[in-house]
């Protein structure tokens, strides 16, 4: 198990990726980033940041539940391919490709203009299941 107890708006979290990936179950304040790795009760538990007596009832809760502790872990493990390299790239090449759909060159990209191939791109990993990210 991997308790994450940080206050810090943390911008990522890769411990949290790296443990659920191990098969541990991640309790989390769900700071920054963190809150956009673990889902509540789905592929790990959140508590409230500074609140020990949340995180202690989350911890309890684990040991009297261990099918809960073991469906966390599986629902984990498979959580933390959504973050791979491979799932990283996926998102970078269907981002060009909702830009070329959309007609936007790479110049307007350049520009920063790149709004209706976001709105593309969030719109096909949302379709798909996956965590379209930031």
């Amino acid at each position: 198990m991997l308790v994450f107890p940080s206050r810090f708006e943390e911008p990522f979290g890769i411990s949290q990726v790296e443990a659920l990936a191990e098969g541990l179950v991640v309790v989390s304040s769900g700071t920054g980033g963190a809150k956009e790795i673990v889902r509540d009760g789905i592929d790990g538990l959140l508590f409230r940041a500074g609140d020990e007596a949340d995180l202690a009832a989350k911890l309890i809760r684990l040991a009297r539940e261990p099918d809960l502790m073991a469906r966390l872990q599986r629902q984990g493990q498979s959580r933390a391919t959504a973050f791979s390299v491979d799932a990283a790239v996926a998102k970078i090449e269907a981002l060009a490709a909702a830009m070329r759909v959309a007609g936007k060159p790479a110049a307007a990209a350049r520009s920063g203009d790149i709004s209706h191939a976001r709105q593309v791109f969030e719109a096909l990993h949302s379709s798909s299941g996956r965590h379209a990210g930031s």
